[in-house]
């Protein structure tokens, strides 16, 4: 089976690109190195020893990404290309809109022109906005509070047009959570080319010395210490629902899904630092700051559904991610 990964050099991407080769896949990848690195591949190559087909290319050039798909022939897409910065949507909205909205909808089309019928879409709980109610399952309505939900959003918008607009084409959205961890090799894991948004690099950057503490916006919030609770998912359980999703999506005949994938357990900022506190067997210093706009204080998902379409359960903690974090981290000093 030959398969398109947007994205597939990032975070998420890079974690995926080595199970689908494994699995011996046939891989092209998609990305404009915007916030990933060209040496991922010979890290992949080394740890797969196996070789894929890449361009460095721009989802917004409609040409050139119909020329690619089209001298490819791919069986499926997995779109995971895109900003996903909150701050940073909020800051710059119409950024958002081109490479998250106007981007995905030139791979739909790029899609239809070389008949692809089949696309797997990594989304994000963002788009829930300020829950309602706990856990959140994909029936809870979608009311994203910041222009990167709302961009997250649009895709999906475009996506379920894009499925209903033909019997023969089909699509899972992934709602992901907060992904978390490194892959078990210790060569490869998050690693952003900008300052890092998400929690446990950022703690790692403070471990290194590299920042002086880590903010944490928010003290004052309704849960069991007052800082914010997240649904932190291993991207190793991450990888293994794609995986799932590509037999499910070319087994079927139709398939036009919207999943969950999140561990089902809520941790709060203060637990999470003290966890990796333990880990790294060093004083994390933190700082509280106050809430910043296009925060909620609560996300834990229901992943019943993808349960009961995939057969997917998550295996790994906390505590198992920020360990492999730390082995990665410790690995490439």
């Amino acid at each position: 089976m030959r398969i398109v990964i947007t994205g597939g050099l990032g975070y998420i991407g890079s974690h995926l690109l080595i199970e689908l080769l494994n699995k011996n896949y046939e891989v092209l990848v998609i990305d404009n190195l915007s916030n990933s690195k060209i040496t991922i591949i010979d890290k992949i190559k080394k740890i797969t020893n196996k070789d894929f087909s890449f361009f460095k290319a721009d989802l917004k050039d409609l040409r050139n990404i119909k020329k690619i798909l089209d001298n490819f022939r791919p069986d499926s897409v997995i779109h995971l290309a895109g900003l996903k910065s909150v701050e940073e949507s909020i800051k710059n909205p119409k950024l958002y809109h081109r490479n998250n909205v106007i981007a995905s909808n030139n791979l739909l089309n790029a899609m239809n022109a070389v008949s692809c019928r089949a696309i797997i879409f990594m989304s994000s709980a963002t788009v829930y906005g300020s829950p309602n109610y706990f856990p959140i399952d994909e029936y809870h309505s979608a009311k994203p509070i910041n222009p990167y939900g709302f961009s997250k959003l649009k895709v999906e918008e475009l996506i379920n047009t894009w499925t209903s607009s033909n019997s023969s084409n089909s699509s899972i959205i992934f709602r992901c959570f907060n992904p978390i961890g490194a892959h078990s090799s210790g060569f490869i894991g998050e690693d952003p080319i900008s300052s890092p948004n998400n929690l446990l690099p950022i703690i790692a950057e403070v471990v290194s010395g590299k920042k002086e503490y880590v903010s944490i916006f928010g003290n004052d919030y309704e849960t069991q210490d007052g800082t914010a609770q997240r649904d932190y998912v291993d991207i190793q359980d991450i990888t293994n629902a794609q995986i799932l999703a590509i037999k499910y999506i070319n087994n079927s005949n139709k398939v036009n899904e919207i999943i969950n994938i999140g561990s089902g357990k809520g941790t709060s900022v203060i637990k999470f630092i003290n966890t990796f506190e333990r880990i790294c067997n060093k004083k994390i210093n933190k700082k509280f700051q106050p809430r910043r706009e296009g925060d909620i204080s609560k996300s834990i998902a229901s992943n019943k559904k993808a349960y009961k379409i995939l057969n997917w359960r998550p295996k790994y903690n906390c505590e198992h991610s920020c360990k492999a974090f730390w082995h990665w981290r410790n690995s490439n000093k």
